[in-house]
């Protein structure tokens, strides 16, 4: 598993961003930032090519469980206003796997998650 600081991709990491937190289960959705990641629970990501996609999991240190998916490119990924949007959201949950519920099944693929 790779470390926090070396997701390529991540919802800690935004700029200009047009995303949404949706709540899974009730759970505040707060806004966080990297420092407030306390562990890197799953990450995964297509190839590296010209374009890719990518979707992970993570625990935030007030106990929040969040889940992503995006795509990138050569001019940035779905948490920048690029030419992908910045639109990729961000799931939060009190439990795993309420927020990978709320993920595609091609980012629980991605994964490599048990569905």
């Amino acid at each position: 598993m790779i470390g926090i600081d070396e997701v390529s991709d991540a919802p800690w990491s935004r700029y200009d961003w047009h995303g949404e937190f949706i709540s899974a289960d009730g759970t505040p959705v707060d806004d966080f930032t990297r420092d407030d990641v306390e562990a890197l629970l799953a990450y995964g990501e297509s190839p590296k090519d010209w374009d890719g996609e990518s979707a992970g999991v993570a625990r935030l240190k007030d106990g929040r469980i969040i889940a992503w998916e995006s795509t990138w490119g050569p001019t940035g990924s779905g948490f920048s206003c690029d030419a992908y949007g910045g639109d990729a959201n961000i799931i939060v949950a009190r439990t795993v796997d309420a927020a990978v519920k709320h993920i595609s099944e091609k980012a629980r693929e991605l994964l490599e998650w048990a569905s």
